[in-house]
């Protein structure tokens, strides 16, 4: 053993039974998570010493101890001796730069806002015998283009650049049941079905409560002609859903395996910036919650080596969400049709 014995990953100051170490602490190992015995974690200090702020600050602690030690394995390629693979790196240079691209296309061609503009018009000056449909489920096309045009930016996209450059689609997470991305284990289906009830009944109470507020009605479901009938309801949520598939293939799979395999840890992190930003006009809680959310479904993705367990409890939240927000205004259509 060395002189500075065996240290930790942890968020803080690391210490040893040797010699104290004030700089922050970086990874150094995997055998830091599998023999912590002679290792001392010394959180923030409290300048009150009451018992409260105590259990705030322990409280505050462990999580992140937590986190830090589940983080440590995605770093044991990328911090290994000697320069990163050249084909990891050009990966992640054109992952990245075509993310971009296609990020400011979702925000422009790719939105509503494109359809109401530029596509209706030309459907309504040209589809004179369709113009009553037209006019009847403009608002439910628009989504419908919305839904597609997600599906073509996010997956098909990205799915055929990666194809293109010889990836196969199961490296990125679109598998069920695979070996992670990081260590050995193989990931049973059944354990990752109960890994999603647990996370999904954890933020069920979380929404029961923010679905009680002005904004969260006000904001959901998207489609305000949600309740005209079951036809417009079934329809808009069918399209509405399909599109977490394309955005956790996009910033879970696309983005997130080949950034890994390049920059560790730090993959959770970036991709979680362009991840908030589709999050900006919506309500002020679900874009501060788009932040734990972004990391707690990257770190899923990537330690079961599958993005389908972030897509169902994403589907499921969002479906949760229209659900509750239709119940609290009594707001469930009573006809079938228009």
């Amino acid at each position: 053993m060395n002189r500075l014995g065996h240290l930790r990953v942890q968020f803080g100051t690391v210490t040893s039974d040797h010699t104290p170490c004030a700089a922050p602490c970086v990874r150094l190992g995997a055998s830091a998570l599998v023999k912590p015995a002679i290792t001392r974690y010394r959180p923030v200090a409290v300048t009150d010493h009451s018992s409260l702020l105590h259990a705030v600050a322990r409280g505050i602690a462990h999580p992140l101890r937590s986190f830090s030690a589940a983080l440590a394995p995605l770093d044991e390629r990328p911090l290994q001796p000697g320069p990163w693979p050249p084909a990891d790196l050009r990966l992640s240079r054109e992952v990245l730069l075509l993310s971009a691209v296609l990020i400011a296309l979702g925000f422009t061609v790719l939105d509503r806002p494109f359809f109401d503009e530029t596509c209706y018009p030309w459907l309504h000056r040209h589809g004179r015998a369709l113009q009553p449909v037209l006019e009847r489920y403009r608002d439910l096309l628009s989504f419908l283009y919305w839904a597609v045009a997600k599906l073509l930016g996010f997956a098909w996209v990205p799915a055929l650049h990666l194809r293109l450059r010889g990836t196969h689609l199961h490296q990125v997470g679109l598998s069920l049941s695979s070996r992670r991305a990081v260590g050995e284990a193989p990931v049973s289906t059944q354990s990752g079905l109960k890994l999603y009830l647990f996370l999904f009944a954890a933020f069920l109470p979380v929404l029961v409560v923010i679905s009680h507020t002005p904004a969260f009605a006000e904001t959901y479901p998207f489609y305000r002609l949600a309740s005209r009938s079951w036809l417009d309801l079934l329809v808009y949520e069918a399209a509405y859903l399909a599109t977490f598939f394309a955005i956790e293939f996009f910033f879970r799979g696309y983005l997130l395996f080949p950034l890994q395999r390049s920059i560790g840890s730090l993959s959770l992190f970036v991709v979680a910036v362009p991840y908030c930003l589709l999050h900006i006009n919506k309500p002020l809680a679900e874009q501060l919650g788009a932040i734990p959310a972004a990391l707690l479904l990257g770190l899923l993705a990537l330690r079961a080596g599958s993005i389908w367990y972030g897509v169902l409890l994403h589907t499921s939240v969002a479906l949760s969400m229209d659900l509750l927000s239709l119940f609290h205004r009594h707001g469930f259509p009573r006809a079938l049709f228009p």
